[in-house]
């Protein structure tokens, strides 16, 4: 049975294992059991989804048009085409011991409805999103163009990850300008 100072049990399964004073968090009274015990020092992924719908092409104004469609196919098309996309943003922290939370979920969400979703939905990206004036708006361009949206307004935890996928099977990792 746990006891008020164990922290778990060593090789023979009887005796407490020791933890270098230095490793010693203070966990509340009602967190020292094995389900709610951590250490402040694990570093955990969060992942939060959201979707968006836009319209977009591809094109490179110095380029002919026959290049265009060469290069890009139907992708070329100035019409444009849709997707549903779906945005994965992940954060890493470390557990608050109180709330036992890496980041306030909700405030996450409201931060990509804000910076991303509000934005990008039900939007056509070459004309009416501004960083997609001079950008082509590819899933890697995406992908880069979130980052920079969402970088630096996270409270708590950093910005790890910025994953779009245009389909299932396609998607554009960005890990950050340094990555």
């Amino acid at each position: 049975m746990w006891g008020s100072n164990q922290v778990g049990l060593g090789a023979s399964n009887t005796e407490p294992c020791k933890i270098p004073e230095q490793r010693k968090i203070s966990v509340p009274h009602w967190q020292r059991s094995a389900k709610f015990f951590w250490l402040s020092e694990i570093m955990i992924l969060l992942t939060r989804k959201a979707e968006f719908s836009s319209a977009h092409f591809y094109w490179n104004p110095d380029w002919s048009e026959e290049e265009n469609v060469r290069v890009f196919g139907k992708c070329a098309n100035r019409q444009g085409h849709g997707h549903n996309y779906t945005l994965e943003v992940t954060v890493a922290g470390e557990i608050d011991a109180v709330s036992g939370f890496v980041v306030d979920l909700k405030r996450l969400k409201e931060i990509m409805e804000r910076e991303v979703v509000s934005v990008y939905d039900h939007r056509h990206l070459n004309f009416e999103v501004p960083e997609f004036a001079e950008m082509i708006p590819t899933t890697e361009n995406l992908a880069l163009a979130i980052w920079r949206r969402l970088e630096g307004k996270m409270e708590n935890g950093r910005l790890h990850r910025v994953r779009v996928y245009e389909m299932p099977d396609l998607f554009a990792d960005f890990y950050g300008e340094g990555a």
